[in-house]
């Protein structure tokens, strides 16, 4: 209770100034923090600097312009940052500057404004989260869908489920002709099953909740989606604002590609629907089947599509199923939300972002966030995202992947792995392998220079900015390990190994990020350089198992199984 961790931030337009708000839990008690000194910016690269200058004279709200060097892959170049009054600004002044006659290119005007802010005050959100006595909660629906699907312009809500870190578990639902007589008789604990009177008074009751329970994170099995969309169209037929926000604003969805995003001011949200998809690889995700493919448990299963159904019953077992149906979805939502929230908390602090953004980031997006944050301290020019034709064209180019040995049919005893521990992230530190290190002329005759299987080179003179970055988080994994390795208190222990396998998630993804259509530091040239050389040493591998005698059954890009056949077999 006695850490300070930073839970959310966004911005407020005041006095026709952006005013950054940090919403902290500082020693059990939430504080806003408000910085309104920090100005939006972007870069313009000139042909001619003095021109360009002069020509930026001439355009409202910019409010001053700074002469910088950069590094722009393996170039140092000249460029102007340029300072505005707001980030509303930022879209209008990025193409006036574009279309200026000296600039070659704008860069770094589609970093959100928010996040600047972090990447360059040095924060890291969730810094202490496990010492800072967060109250985390979760919730569910149940829906009336006698037509099969459910739509909140037609079908109530039946019945909101909670649960929260500090004990609470609760079922909210109203009396109807058909349950209120078995009430009486069904013998429910009065204090996790409420009864009101209406749908209406069950949405308050559910926003009163999360206010009373001063909850820190929200958390729910598709929220973004269903529950939460939901509730605030019931919400705005009776006119109540689901103003869940630490300030009292209302809940807001957001288009995140094909899915949304719900964000509550201050309060993150974390959908942890995405988080398993993303964590796990089950044949199904639903709330069930994933609640037994992490615990091995089952819960209380009733068929969607028959929920009405049990509802209308006037059956006291029915509407007793449904009722701890619904409280099972909710303490099975809460179980996984503490089992995966520290992983969570430790990504979001590793790539510096909050945890509503970082818990719905994609592996190749945590990638990009630690590039864009550690290409500030360099001083590196950030390329931009690629266009949309751009992208589809890269996505058009394909060349050779892993090397897979084809399984040996049979049933084979005494099995033994051979595993390349990090085999990607090692070929990229060790080859020197980076967009800006490609094909250098610093290198190209030098015959000690890096050369790949499929022919291109790397440079052994300039260290690249992606083995940097690589070689700093596997040499941070490795000490993370002594660490967990000599602990003894069971706690800690579970803390380095969260720590570890965070570090391990963001390391794995960086081949993928560099050949992802759409990263800003795509290159395909290192992408097949990469897949040449793990190939290379698996193939090694497999020739010196079977020198040694051992009979390979099969490989796939970074394993060998090999058995050991005794003579007559």
């Amino acid at each position: 209770m006695n850490a300070k961790t930073l839970l959310d931030a966004d911005y407020i337009t005041r006095n026709e100034r952006a005013v950054i708000r940090l919403f902290y839990k500082d020693k059990g008690i939430r504080t806003v923090k408000e910085i309104d000194d920090f100005e939006p910016y972007f870069y313009a690269v000139p042909d001619d600097i003095d021109e360009l200058e002069n020509e930026i004279k001439n355009l409202n709200k910019i409010l001053g312009t700074e002469r910088l060097e950069m590094t722009d892959l393996n170039k140092k170049v000249a460029v102007l940052k340029l300072i505005l009054n707001h980030p509303k600004d930022v879209p209008e002044v990025r193409e006036q500057v574009k279309n200026l006659e000296n600039c070659k290119e704008i860069r770094e005007a589609d970093i959100p404004f928010t996040r600047r802010y972090i990447i360059d005050s040095g924060l890291v959100p969730m810094e202490d989260a496990e010492d800072a006595g967060l109250n985390v909660c979760a919730f569910d629906i149940e829906s009336y869908n006698p037509h099969g699907d459910c739509r909140a312009d037609r079908d109530p809500i039946l019945m909101i489920s909670y649960a929260d870190s500090k004990g609470m578990e609760k079922v909210i639902t109203y009396r109807t002709e058909s349950n209120k007589n078995l009430i009486k008789d069904m013998n429910l604990d009065p204090g996790v099953f409420e009864f009101l009177n209406n749908e209406k008074e069950v949405i308050q009751r559910f926003i009163a909740l999360i206010r009373e329970r001063e909850i820190d994170i929200i958390t729910s099995y598709n929220g973004d989606n269903f529950d939460f969309p939901y509730i605030r169209d019931r919400s705005g037929k009776y006119g109540i604002k689901l103003d869940l926000g630490i300030d009292g604003s209302e809940i807001r969805s957001e288009r995140r590609g094909m899915n949304l995003g719900v964000k509550v001011k201050g309060r993150p949200h974390v959908d942890m629907f995405p988080v398993c998809r993303q964590a796990f690889n089950f044949p199904r995700y639903t709330l069930e089947d994933v609640y037994e493919g992490i615990f091995g448990e089952t819960k209380p299963d009733i068929e969607a599509r028959n929920i009405h159904e049990y509802w209308d019953s006037g059956d006291a077992k029915k509407f007793k199923k449904l009722l701890i149906y619904s409280l099972s979805d909710v303490t099975a939502t809460l179980r996984i939300a503490e089992t995966m929230l520290p992983l969570q908390y430790e990504l979001s602090r590793t790539v510096r972002e909050t945890i509503y953004e970082g818990s719905r980031m994609s592996s190749g997006q945590r990638v990009e966030q630690l590039l864009v944050e550690n290409a500030r301290e360099k001083k590196i020019l950030v390329p931009n995202r690629p266009s949309d034709s751009v992208a589809k064209a890269r996505s058009r180019t394909s060349y050779v992947g892993g090397f897979v040995v084809t399984p040996k049919k049979g049933i084979h005893d005494n099995i033994v792995l051979f595993d390349f521990r990090s085999l990607y992230p090692s070929v990229i530190i060790s080859h020197n392998i980076d967009p800006s290190t490609v094909n250098c002329e610093c290198c190209r005759e030098d015959k000690e220079k890096y050369i790949a299987p499929t022919g291109q080179w790397f440079c052994k003179k300039n260290r690249g900015f992606i083995p940097e970055i690589l070689n700093k988080l596997i040499a941070k994994r490795v000490a993370i390990k002594k660490k967990l390795k000599a602990e003894t208190d069971e706690d800690m222990k579970k803390l380095f190994d969260v720590q570890q396998q965070a570090v391990k998630l963001i390391a794995n993804s960086f081949y993928g990020y560099l050949a992802f259509a759409r990263a800003r530091w795509y290159s395909k040239d290192c992408a097949e350089a990469t897949t040449a050389w793990g190939r290379k040493y698996i193939h090694k591998a497999v020739d010196e198992a079977e020198k040694f005698g051992f009979e390979v059954v099969y490989g796939d890009t970074d394993s060998v199984f090999v058995v050991l056949r005794e003579e007559g077999e």
